[in-house]
């Protein structure tokens, strides 16, 4: 049993490293073997080389940097998080952090999540498929070296078209969300419209970047 407020730290060579139920925030890091961390608050840093990572539940700064293996995020709630991977995916559902930064050299970046006022979220691949479906108004940048952009986004309104890019400015097609979130009320994400942004990979050698900046 850890003291409430008590931060924690964990590094192992091998091995599986897990904890749950922390509220002063932890970092774990591991050379071979998963990470699980879940249902914790405070600022919460992960790293290992190999393996895999899953965290869920969190609130506050999260920041998970990997080298090789899968990602995934279910859940955070806080200022920031931050997720960087070398060749695996990133899989982040059920997102309210207010920035997001996720990025991958090899592998494909999946996010649902809730967009904040005077938030910033970028997604980001060197060789891989980024899928964006979000909540909220927002402008848009996404851009491609040879891949191709989809967007449903039925309210966007688009910028001077230019090639592997797509830029413009969107409003949230649910304005009954205003209402939720000033009751500070439980956010279901079944419950509202969400839109997508899609960039699929065209090749070797391109940049998959999707930038949302919230005014």
């Amino acid at each position: 049993v850890v003291p409430k407020k008590t931060r924690v730290e964990v590094k192992a060579w091998n091995g599986r490293v897990s904890a749950t139920g922390l509220m002063a925030g932890a970092t774990l890091e591991t050379h071979d073997g998963d990470i699980t961390i879940t249902q914790s608050s405070g600022a919460v840093i992960t790293r290992a080389v190999r393996g895999s990572q899953r965290l869920v539940g969190l609130r506050g700064l999260v920041s998970a940097d990997h080298g090789f293996g899968p990602v995934s995020l279910d859940e955070i709630d806080g200022d920031f998080l931050a997720a960087r991977v070398h060749q695996g995916s990133v899989d982040a559902r059920h997102i309210r952090s207010h920035a997001v930064r996720i990025m991958t050299t090899f592998g494909d970046i999946h996010f649902k999540g809730q967009l904040w006022a005077g938030g910033q979220y970028e997604l980001r691949s060197r060789d891989g498929n980024v899928d964006a479906r979000v909540v909220g108004s927002f402008n848009l940048d996404a851009q491609t070296r040879r891949g191709r952009i989809e967007s449903n986004v039925a309210t966007l309104r688009l910028a001077p078209r230019e090639e592997g890019r797509l830029r413009g400015a969107s409003q949230a097609l649910d304005r009954s969300l205003a209402a939720l979130f000033a009751a500070d009320t439980q956010f279901d994400e079944r419950r509202v419209a969400t839109e997508s942004i899609r960039i699929s990979r065209g090749g070797d050698g391109w940049d998959a970047i999707v930038t949302a900046l919230l005014a």
